[in-house]
């Protein structure tokens, strides 16, 4: 079968939304279809993983590309790069990032509710798929079970506290910094980039806290499985809605306890054994990262049990069922 992905955001970039996406077109390829991703994601350099890449098509090789295609999955839907469906009425799936969209513009946003409509409609999160009208289903967007496992008993890890993450305010982590005071005895290990690292590098000396916190800077997905695997506790400490938080299930997976707010998709991605806190509030994340300290064999049934659903493997399953990639619906 002739497969088009659309993904805005493609490799090299690295993010969740561009990680799934080249996770379903590689998946997709081994299964023996012929794969093509259109993306405006530049890059000098390719990699021969069975996907052909069209990077910043023009109107042209555009229309061309979705004729040429049996099936088209969006991962999300951008106005730039899948109005030819509205010409082509190819089958479409889009499967949902978040519930931020584009088309600002009268007419981009006419297009865009345009191109939705067209589409068999997927969402991240049950969270995401409230926000936006018409979703028939639900799928976690997955993590790389070959990369992120637990190597280190829970017990023998020797740090407590860890956060992985861009380094912005949405993020939550000046609150996780100013929690860190109630825990004399422990250290936080912050991992990423972001234009706020200077602020909460103030703010930790500010609280005395220079000497307990590390930054560590940003690290591959290799790094920081063995991070993940060196600390107890992941706190995810997100002040805004995240559509899912996919660094969840990857904490988990790691075998850390994991501490998430409860604004958002995070409840879904840490799923049963995750710890919840009131999102902003020092005192309640203080308090879920005390309970995370606590021996709790149950927790890490619970984990290995919500992780086993969230795999890149099984995601990719459910979205050939439902993009017709294997006799599916659409």
């Amino acid at each position: 079968m002739k497969v088009l992905i659309s993904s805005h955001a493609y490799w090299p970039a690295i993010g969740g939304l561009e990680v799934t996406a080249e996770n379903i077109a590689r998946r997709a390829a081994a299964d023996g279809h012929e794969v093509i991703v259109i993306t405006q994601t530049a890059s000098a350099v390719e990699r021969n993983d069975g996907v052909a890449m069209v990077r910043g098509p023009n109107p042209l090789r555009l229309l061309s590309l979705f004729r040429w295609a049996d099936r088209v999955i969006a991962r999300h839907p951008s106005v730039r790069l899948n109005w030819p469906v509205l010409v082509t009425r190819k089958p479409f799936t889009i499967w949902y990032a978040s519930h931020v969209r584009g088309g600002g513009g009268i007419l981009s946003g006419w297009l865009l509710r345009r191109i939705e409509a067209a589409g068999f409609r997927i969402a991240n999160s049950e969270f995401v798929r409230g926000k936006i009208p018409g979703c028939a289903a639900v799928i976690f967007p997955g993590y790389d079970e070959q990369v992120f496992r637990r190597e280190i008993a829970w017990s023998s890890r020797a740090a407590d506290f860890i956060f992985v993450g861009r380094l912005e305010p949405e993020k939550g982590i000046q609150t996780l910094i100013e929690a860190m005071q109630r825990f004399p005895h422990s250290r936080l290990t912050i991992v990423g980039r972001g234009s706020g690292q200077a602020g909460y590098e103030c703010l930790a000396g500010k609280l005395g806290l220079q000497a307990r916190i590390s930054f560590a800077g940003a690290k591959s997905q290799a790094e920081c499985n063995a991070l993940l695997n060196r600390h107890k506790v992941l706190v995810v400490p997100s002040r805004y809605e995240e559509p899912f938080g996919k660094v969840a299930v990857e904490g988990l997976a790691a075998g850390c306890r994991v501490v998430v707010s409860d604004r958002g998709g995070l409840k879904e991605a840490g799923g049963p054994a995750a710890l919840l806190f009131r999102a902003g509030e020092v005192g309640s994340l203080a308090h879920a990262m005390a309970k995370a300290l606590e021996p709790a064999e149950h927790l890490r049934l619970l984990a290995e049990a919500h992780v086993a659903d969230c795999t890149f493997a099984a995601a990719y399953r459910q979205l050939a069922r439902l993009a017709g990639l294997d006799g599916g619906v659409t």
